[in-house]
């Protein structure tokens, strides 16, 4: 089974945690913290001192999908080898010098002395911490959330068999609108009731839950985040740096000349007198991504104004 999916998206997909779903005080980013002994998590750095620690027990039982071994320091070629022979099947790296992993054929893994601690991958790091209580400003996203529903991205383990996923996501209420293939993971667009989000992270194919991005048109905001991701803040504009006497290369679709951020009010065609573009090597067109691209970068309305139309070099050409 594949579900259609009418779109590709990118998705930077962290492995971090939630041990539950916070209040709105708790949503600001923590800094990935670089420490021996700990996980950095979303919500924290979490100390595996705390947790059990499978390298002593007996014998490791495989009847959690994944698991989450530590090493004493960095990954070397000769760690990865002694991996490899052990049978650990290494697929994402989490801070600090621990990875995710899958056992089911290990053999030998809690002899290697570099090695310090293993555990399982909990239900409860499945859940990202904003889930719920972010924000939205869509009419659509508005409504979903009023219902008392959530939109989400829902990140498989690789191999994992999508038609079951989906099954158990509809026994919990939820349904797959889209499915997305990205790297060696199927991501699902989900909608489900608030109430049974944590029920999601007992499908065992589940890796990680997060909110569905919410798209909104915000050049507005893109010109301080790449600045300082401080509201407001914009140290190369108050320095006067806005582009003035740089050219673009635009390699995507083809730019709406007719567009206010690029329009000529002259009507000079693309050249040395065109007030923003210098040369048009394409055919004649308006192409939306490419107009919307062009724009972030360098668009500038011929009003002038300080809008979602003015790009973050807006004096550049």
């Amino acid at each position: 089974m594949r579900l259609h999916s009418t779109f590709a998206r990118l998705a930077g997909l962290a492995i971090v945690a939630a041990a539950g779903l916070p209040a709105a005080a708790d949503l600001e980013p923590l800094p990935i913290v670089h420490q021996e002994g700990t996980l950095s998590l979303r919500t924290g750095a979490l100390e595996v001192a705390g947790l059990e620690n499978l390298k002593d027990a007996p014998a490791i039982a495989l009847d959690a999908m994944r698991h989450v071994i530590m090493l004493d320091g960095p990954m070397t070629p000769e760690r990865r080898a002694a991996l490899d022979q052990a049978g650990v099947i290494i697929e994402e790296y989490m801070p600090t010098h621990a990875y995710l992993v899958d056992l089911s054929a290990s053999h030998g893994v809690r002899d290697l002395p570099f090695v310090t601690w293993i555990g399982a991958y909990q239900d409860a790091w499945k859940i990202d911490p904003q889930i719920g209580v972010t924000p939205f400003v869509t009419a659509e996203r508005q409504q979903v959330q009023n219902d008392g529903r959530v939109r989400l991205v829902v990140h498989l383990f690789a191999g994992e068999d999508l038609a079951s996923v989906a099954q158990s996501i509809a026994d919990q209420g939820g349904f797959v609108a889209t499915n997305n293939f990205e790297g060696v993971h199927e991501t699902l667009d989900v909608e489900i009731d608030f109430a049974s989000v944590r029920a999601l992270a007992s499908i065992p194919a589940v890796q990680y839950v997060e909110t569905y991005p919410e798209l909104t048109f915000r050049n507005a905001t893109v010109r301080w985040v790449v600045q300082t991701n401080v509201s407001g803040s914009t140290p190369l504009y108050d320095n006067g740096v806005t582009g003035t006497g740089q050219l673009i290369g635009h390699m995507d679709g083809r730019i709406g000349r007719n567009h206010c951020s690029f329009a000529d009010p002259e009507g000079d065609l693309p050249g040395d007198d065109h007030r923003k573009i210098q040369a048009y090597n394409t055919s004649n067109g308006y192409d939306f991504h490419g107009t919307h691209t062009a724009g972030t970068a360098a668009g500038n309305p011929t009003d002038g104004s300080f809008g979602d139309t003015r790009g973050v070099a807006y004096d550049a050409r």
